[in-house]
């Protein structure tokens, strides 16, 4: 009989964690795991999950708990207690649920999840691991949910070694795997035609294309990319720039960026020359379309999985090196090239390297492939994950 596994996010939008969790649930081997997705109603999620066969059951989140995300990084300790309330609501609303599904175990992803999650599983006595995807801080309420980690013995994911290192720094390294995040390289290969897009969008087809794709935020990058953009536009005449994604999180002093951007992009005087697309659904058709991609985040980034994304689909990348992303890309300058973040310089010159040169983007790309396919098959992904299925259940 299938085991039952119940995926926990406190998101109901689609970034780069949840196409990270929609991979997984899509491979997983259905004759040895049930999945199952519980996540906050309204939003695209759950459509998509839906869309793979998986249930996905609606979680209301309370409002005092919804607004630690709107606060973003800002959120403090008393920001915490305030939601205290509306938690305990719906750590009774999963306990509840858990018990009644018949689980065997819990997969959170997203502080809100794990916390309660464990929880959930403590109460119910079902396994849980933590799907860790993001940095962790050494602070009172980070310290307190590892203490509560502890006490209900998860298990914990870390989605890169960086990550895996703040971790650590908490104490929980006696119950953590690093498992890579993988990528569909069926859905994300260099077979798919971006000719479509480009005619959409207006973009000729001999243009060089230069962009970015992912969520707009300030640490993001894309304010850097302009800025290089400006300097390119003066230097490589006919380079063509495009900006994809938006505001998906809607966090407090983030609501204006789109426009920031769009006034930047003109002040510039780019607005003949960069594209902002918006959010859109076809990413790999969006990176068949472009001959360069740019990761520009100027703070580390956890994993980076536009990076692996670019490479499955054969395209050369310049990435900040920080973070997971130099785990991701690889440090040799095969599959693209590394700067620091935040330099503009550094990112504007490497850019030119590939836009002058043809030969040096088609060897690239082909070799970012080939790592894409050896290390990070979202096949081999989900296997790595079944297997601890496997080892938390036999315990």
């Amino acid at each position: 009989m299938a085991a039952r596994v119940l995926y926990l996010i406190p998101s109901g939008i689609i970034g780069g964690a949840e196409r990270s969790l929609l991979g997984l649930v899509a491979a997983l081997d259905r004759e040895r795991f049930e999945p199952m997705v519980c996540g906050p109603d309204g939003g695209p999620l759950a459509s998509v999950v839906e869309s793979l066969g998986v249930p996905f059951l609606s979680l209301h989140l309370p409002r005092e708990v919804e607004r630690l995300s709107l606060r973003g990084a800002r959120s403090s300790f008393p920001d915490a207690l305030e939601a205290v309330p509306g938690a305990l609501s719906l750590y009774k609303a999963v306990s509840s649920g858990v018990r009644e599904l018949r689980l065997d175990i819990i997969h959170t992803n997203g502080t809100k999840a794990h916390v309660i999650g464990a929880m959930a599983g403590w109460r119910q006595q079902v396994p849980v691991i933590w799907h860790i995807r993001d940095f962790v801080e050494n602070r009172v309420w980070e310290r307190s949910i590892a203490a509560l980690g502890r006490a209900a013995a998860v298990h914990i994911i870390a989605n890169s070694s960086a990550v895996a290192a703040s971790v650590e720094a908490l104490g929980l390294a006696s119950r953590m795997e690093v498992i890579p995040n993988g990528v569909d390289l069926k859905e994300f290969s260099p077979e798919v035609d971006g000719g479509g897009l480009r005619k959409e969008l207006g973009i000729p087809p001999e243009a060089c294309l230069v962009g970015m794709v992912g969520l707009f935020a300030s640490w993001k990058g894309q304010q850097e990319f302009l800025r290089s953009a400006a300097v390119l536009h003066d230097r490589c005449p006919g380079l063509l720039f495009l900006l994809v994604g938006d505001e998906v999180y809607r966090t407090d002093g983030h609501g204006a960026f789109r426009e920031t951007l769009i006034r930047q992009a003109r002040d510039h005087g780019l607005g003949e020359v960069v594209t902002f697309t918006g959010y859109r659904h076809d990413v790999p058709k969006v990176m068949a379309a472009l001959d360069v991609v740019i990761h520009a985040s100027i703070r580390p980034e956890p994993f980076g999985r536009v990076v692996l994304e670019a490479m499955a689909m054969g395209r050369p990348v310049v990435a900040t090196n920080a973070g997971g992303v130099p785990e991701v890309l690889g440090t040799d300058g095969g599959a693209g090239l590394l700067v620091p973040p935040g330099d503009v310089s550094a990112l504007t010159n490497a850019i030119m390297r590939l836009v002058r040169d043809e030969t040096l983007r088609r060897s690239m790309g082909a070799a970012g492939r080939q790592r894409a396919e050896a290390l990070f098959d979202i096949r081999f992904h989900a296997a790595r994950v079944a297997a601890l299925y496997e080892r938390v259940l036999a315990a």
